[in-house]
This record gives structure tokens, sequence and C-alpha cells, in this order.
């Protein structure tokens, strides 16, 4: 059983990297509304960040960063500052520095107010938070985020995702089930949300309850039957209830799936495990 578990885990961590959603790795203490104060905490910490991982930056890297960072220190026209925060945010994502990403599309968000603006910036501060290594960072990007999903949602009350995501920086707080709250209502009010079934097939998982992450992921796939990480988290959650036959099945459904070869060669090796059983 035990190296079963491992397989799924190795298998779901491949799909998360090459990419779906994901749960924050921390709890955080609180929920307090952002202020431009933790703009200048964010940007202090990705400068710590960006200093002590230069190094690990090839000599090409190296040049496009620097590159782009003079000419954004030139540059005094609004629209051409915000080409150039784009590049380096892109450039920042690319090499998975998500904390400096957030900070560059924060600050288009600041020279561009606009629904698209803050919502590319709040899913840059989620992705963040979701990957943050300790309490003080997923707190300073949980709030981050949150704050431009409250911006989005003030224009645009049913974008799902903001809502879905904004729930989700809740989770992690002392008040976990105001953000569940947030993820049943977009539920309630667009059942086949893919994003908040899937969170929801999570969380269910996290507590324990494994039968109600079945009607989750289940639910789910009905929607988009091609979601290979909500197949695996399937397959985990029968075999959390001993249904060894649907998990098998739920993982040859993935099988079917054009995945690349290393997680098909992780699922075949999960489902030969499975037929020991």
């Amino acid at each position: 059983m035990q190296k079963v578990t491992q397989i799924v885990l190795v298998v779901v961590g491949i799909l998360v990297v090459t990419g779906l959603y994901f749960l924050p790795k921390v709890v955080v203490d609180n929920e307090q509304t952002t202020t431009n104060s933790t703009l200048q905490e964010s940007s202090e910490l990705t400068e710590q960040t960006e200093e002590a991982h230069a190094r690990v930056l090839t000599t090409a890297q190296k040049e496009v960063l620097t590159h782009w960072k003079e000419k954004l220190a030139s540059t005094t026209e609004k629209e051409d500052k915000i080409l150039i925060l784009d590049s380096l945010a892109t450039f920042f994502t690319n090499i998975n520095w998500l904390d400096s990403a957030s900070t560059y599309k924060d600050q288009i968000a600041v020279l561009s107010p606009s629904v698209y603006t803050w919502m590319s910036a709040g899913d840059s501060y989620y992705d963040a938070f979701s990957f943050a290594m300790n309490s003080e960072r997923a707190n300073l990007f949980g709030n981050k985020a949150r704050a431009y999903y409250e911006k989005v949602l003030a224009e645009d009350p049913e974008n799902w995702d903001a809502k879905t995501k904004m729930g989700m920086t809740y989770v992690t707080t002392k008040n976990p089930m105001k953000g569940i709250s947030m993820l049943l209502e977009v539920v309630e009010k667009d059942p086949d949300n893919e994003l908040a079934l899937y969170n929801l097939g999570i969380l269910s998982m996290e507590r324990g309850a494994p039968d109600k992450a079945v009607q989750r992921f289940e639910a789910l796939l009905e929607v988009n039957p091609n979601n290979a990480q909500a197949w695996v988290l399937l397959a985990q959650s029968y075999q959390a209830l001993e249904n060894t036959e649907k998990a098998i099945s739920a993982l040859e459904s993935v099988q079917k799936l054009d995945l690349d070869s290393i997680t098909q060669q992780q699922v075949a090796l999960y489902l030969e495990e499975l037929k020991k059983n």
C-alpha cells in the first residue's frame, strides 16, 4: 500500500507540474486585506529571492534579465513600461520564480487598472501563494491574490474562477469554512465549474471523506473527461474506499488520454500495483 501511495504522489506531481490546479502547501494565520505596504514587502522578498538564486541562472538568462531591467529603468512611457513589465513577468514565470513574476504583474495592474490586469495579477499571486514554502510568504501572497480577486468580483460578480481561487486563499487561514462556503456557492451557481469541483474534491480527500471526493471528481469528469489529474485522484479516492475495481477502471481511462511517456509509465506502475492487491 505504501508503494502505491508513493506512485500516486509521483503521478499527481507530474500532472501538477504540467499544469492544472494545486493546493497551498502551508497554513497561514490571518486574512488581512493587502495594503500598499505589502507590495513593498513583496518586492523586498522578491529582490532577496532573486539575489539568492541569481547564481543558478545561465549566462543567457542573466543577459536577458539584465536587458529587460535596464530597459525598464530607462523607459518613461507607460505603454512601454507595461510591455517590459509583462516581458519580465513572463521571464520569471518561465523559470518558475512565481513570486518575482507576481510582483511585475502587480505593477502592470497598478499602471493599467482593469478587470483583466487585476485577474492576471491575482492569478500570478495565487500561483506564488500555492507554492509558497513558508507561512510568511503564503500569507503575503494569499492576501495579495485575495485583494485583486475582490476587485475583479466587485466588477464581475459571476467570475467564478476568481471566486474559487479567492475561496482557496481562505482555506489555509483560521477561517477555512469561509473559503469552502465560497466554493460551494460557485458549484451551486455553476455546477459545471471544473476548478471549483476539482478543489472541493481535493479538500474532501484532505478531510478524509473519499466518498465526497468521488462525487466531485466524477462530476468534474462529466464536464471534462480529458482531465488526467482528476482521473488519477478519482482512482485514489476509490482506493481509499477499498473499491479496487473502480480504481483500476479510472486508471485505465487515464491510459486512453494523450499524455507524455513519463506520466503514462507512472500510471502503468500504479495500475500494476493495484492489480496485485
